[in-house]
């Protein structure tokens, strides 16, 4: 290789790290406690332009522009990285397995023509697009354990922040009601990130003969504090979520234990225990529920969600507009808060939300996208047959669930929409790869190389 490609390899390898760096932050920066950190950071920067010289200087950071800079370089280049990188890209099987990605992209874009609050419609979806874009170049570019360790290291600093705030600054990062928010705004964005950091060190501590003693200690200190804060953030839907995705991981390892010896007829009895739980889990939900301190109602969602039915019924094809348009609309969300007076900002369930944001049609493909996931995500731990392959069902779990009482499909909160995307393009990567070798075809067309 010349030194002018061994220089282009490297400027490629920074600019990916450029962009893995940004679709993080995006994924973050509208969650934290601005009102707190803005003052401390100008007052900073203040004092360090006052240490050069510059005492009559005056700068205010404003994270919200770079974040927008940030998201356009990300939809920019990754766009073009993904057409020069992406040796895919010429083939049918590929274009018609992003089908559903790119026309979920392509309804939540075009809503902004019919949205009822076109600005936040716009805005939320720069966040949206640069995500799936981001993520899905991270997920076709790097390896998954590339993809794992990325992802536990970006879990690590957020716990430590929070776990730090609570010890540093307890009089911001406690609220009133007892909630242990940590860095950020409101107890919902710690549960959703410790929720997932403690899914990743769980993962981390199952493999734990396989792991050097540091990563062994390492891990259980991060899952102990990621589940103690989950707790302590009183955010129950992802707390459920999280102890969801702890069963299924035992039910995994009884699998890969015992699941050779079941017959059909086990299969059977399986799924009817599954149906038999899944019914008890709903109509007995007022005694389980009860221990977590919540009512049969999900605390007053239901009552939202029948509220909510005639507004769906009015724009029932094509919605109000992505990025919850409908709630920042006052002729349509004032006449909810009369009848729900704990004035809801979004529908407190992602599917609703979605419905409400695209219409049946954005739902559809959302439904179409998520059986995508999970069809990748179960015939990749098939085929691994190890716990590990089912990192990424636990992933789709997590999501899954969470979304049942609030709203996480990336119309704000793109934390979970990034776990979608990432292991989408992860899992096509790897069916691909299966494909050229099982096609001489292709294996011709496209080499023996790997990623």
């Amino acid at each position: 290789m010349s030194l002018r490609s061994r220089w282009f390899m490297f400027f490629i390898q920074v600019i990916s790290y450029i962009i893995l760096i940004f679709v993080l932050w995006i994924t973050i920066e509208r969650l934290l406690m601005w009102n707190i950190f803005d003052p401390f950071i100008n007052n900073t920067i203040h004092i360090l332009l006052g240490f050069f010289g510059f005492l009559r200087v005056q700068y205010q950071i404003d994270q919200e522009g770079i974040t927008v800079w940030m998201s356009r370089f990300v939809i920019v280049v990754s766009a073009i990285l993904l057409v020069f990188k992406n040796r895919y890209i010429r083939f049918r099987e590929f274009w018609l397995s992003c089908l559903p990605f790119l026309a979920l992209l392509t309804i939540a874009g075009i809503s902004r023509f019919w949205s009822v609050q076109s600005g936040y419609t716009n805005g939320r979806y720069l966040y949206f697009a640069a995500v799936a874009l981001g993520g899905f170049y991270i997920g076709l570019d790097s390896k998954k354990s590339t993809i794992r360790w990325i992802f536990e290291a970006f879990a690590a600093l957020v716990v430590v922040g929070c776990v730090l705030m609570v010890a540093v600054r307890p009089i911001f990062a406690i609220n009133s009601r007892n909630d242990w928010i940590g860095l950020f705004g409101w107890k919902m964005p710690p549960g959703t990130f410790m929720g997932f950091a403690a899914i990743l060190f769980l993962f981390r501590l199952i493999d734990i003969k396989k792991e050097h003693w540091f990563v062994r200690i390492y891990s259980f200190v991060f899952y102990v504090a990621s589940m103690f804060m989950l707790v302590r953030s009183q955010s129950t839907t992802e707390l459920i979520a999280v102890l969801a995705v702890h069963v299924l991981v035992v039910l995994g390892l009884l699998y890969l234990k015992w699941g050779h010896l079941l017959k059909p007829f086990h299969w059977w009895i399986v799924g009817a225990t599954c149906v038999i739980v899944l019914l008890f889990l709903w109509f007995g939900r007022g005694i389980w529920l009860g221990f977590l301190g919540k009512d049969s109602e999900f605390t007053g969602r239901f009552r939202l969600w029948a509220t909510l039915i005639p507004y769906i019924k009015q724009r029932l094809f094509l919605g109000y507009g992505f990025g919850e348009a409908f709630w920042k609309n006052i002729q349509y969300y004032q006449p909810v808060w009369a009848v729900i007076t704990w004035d809801p900002v979004f529908a407190h369930n992602g599917y609703i939300e979605a419905l409400i944001d695209t219409g049946i049609v954005g739902l559809g493909l959302w439904i179409i996208f998520l059986v995508q996931v999970v069809y990748y995500s179960i015939s990749y731990f098939l085929h691994g047959r190890n716990i590990s392959t089912f990192l990424f069902f636990a992933w789709f779990v997590f999501v899954a669930v969470a979304n049942i009482a609030n709203n996480h499909l990336g119309s704000y909160e793109t934390l979970t929409w990034l776990l979608l995307v990432v292991t989408f393009a992860s899992l096509l990567k790897d069916r691909l790869e299966q494909k050229q070798l099982s096609s001489p075809k292709i294996r011709n067309a496209l080499g023996s190389s790997f990623n």
